[in-house]
C-alpha cells in the first residue's frame, strides 16, 4: 500500500536526482540548488508576487532573499523598485541568465523523460492531477485554524 511515508521517500528522491543532475550546472556557475530553482522560477513565473509565491513552493525568506541577491550579484536577475508602490521590488532575469535557464530547462525535460518512462500519457495525468489534489489538501491544512491550535500546543 502507498502510504505517506512512501510518497516521501520517492519526493527525497527525487530532490537527491535533481541535485546530482544539476550539480555540474551548479559548478559552472556557482549556483546553489536553491539559486537554479529560483531563477527557473523567476524566469517561468510571469508578474507575480514573487517572494510570497517561492515562499509558498517551500523555501524560506531568508533562502529566497540571500538566492536572489547572490543571482544579482552574478547578473543573472535584475531587481527594481515599483514606481507606483516602493514596498515592490520586480525581479526579471538578465540576458545572461538565459543560457543557465536553458540548460536547466534541458536537465528537467531529461529528468521527466527518465522518471516518465514506461509510464502512459495517461497515468502521467492522473499523477499530476493527484499531487495538485494533494498539495491544495495540505495548502487546507496549513492555512487551518487546527493547525494553528496545533502549532501553539507546540507540535
Amino acid at each position: 500500500m502507498f502510504n505517506l511515508f512512501d510518497m516521501l521517500t520517492v519526493l527525497y528522491k527525487y530532490k537527491r536526482l535533481y541535485e546530482k543532475r544539476c550539480c555540474w550546472l551548479m559548478k559552472k556557475y556557482g549556483l546553489r540548488t536553491a539559486d537554479l530553482d529560483i531563477l527557473f522560477y523567476i524566469a517561468h513565473s510571469g508578474s507575480r508576487n514573487l517572494s510570497k509565491d517561492i515562499v509558498d513552493i517551500g523555501m524560506s525568506k531568508a533562502n529566497v532573499s540571500k538566492s536572489v541577491d547572490h543571482l544579482r550579484k552574478k547578473e543573472l536577475v535584475t531587481l527594481s523598485e515599483d514606481p507606483e508602490d516602493r514596498r515592490c521590488v520586480h525581479i526579471e532575469t538578465t540576458e545572461s541568465a538565459l543560457s543557465v535557464i536553458l540548460e536547466l530547462r534541458a536537465i528537467r525535460e531529461d529528468m521527466a523523460e527518465s522518471l516518465y518512462q514506461d509510464i502512459s500519457e495517461e497515468d502521467r495525468g492522473i499523477a499530476v492531477k493527484v499531487m495538485r489534489m494533494i498539495g491544495d489538501n495540505a495548502n487546507k491544512e496549513l492555512a487551518s485554524e487546527d493547525m494553528k491550535d496545533f502549532r501553539e500546543k507546540g507540535g
